[in-house]
């Protein structure tokens, strides 16, 4: 979560100021917490995307994402022609990605526990915000 709110991947939006529309559309954010062997936490948050199910086509709503099999086909079909193999992580890209501003925004709700964990992360900054 401190990546999310160092990243300014947030942006807090009054619920007056949404239209009802907005307020229907938004989708709910999910956090998924994993303990590590080490006692670290590790949070992977997502976003609940059924909501969009009325308005917006599975194609639209889709995230790229890789297939081990072709990854694998990839890896060896280099190899037998000599080629360099290299994998990679690259840390939240989806939350490194720049959104248009000219667009259409997504609004996403965020709900306890995680408001929670904001308010802990950045005392100040979150404590106005009302949990619905």
């Amino acid at each position: 979560m401190k990546k999310l709110h160092d990243r300014a991947v947030f942006e807090l939006i009054k619920l007056e100021e949404m239209t009802q529309l907005e307020r229907k559309r938004a989708l709910e954010s999910l956090i998924f917490l994993v303990e590590k062997r080490d006692g670290r936490v590790s949070a992977q948050t997502y976003a609940k995307g059924s909501t969009q199910d009325e308005y917006i086509t599975q194609e639209e709503a889709a995230s790229p994402m890789e297939v081990t099999e072709v990854i694998l086909i990839t890896g060896v079909n280099e190899a037998k022609h000599l080629g360099d193999i290299m994998t990679l992580d690259i840390p939240n890209a989806f939350v490194q990605t720049p959104i248009p501003q000219d667009g259409d925004k997504v609004i996403m709700k965020i709900k306890e526990p995680l408001v929670n964990i904001l308010c802990e992360i950045c005392p100040g900054v979150y404590d106005n915000v009302v949990i619905k």
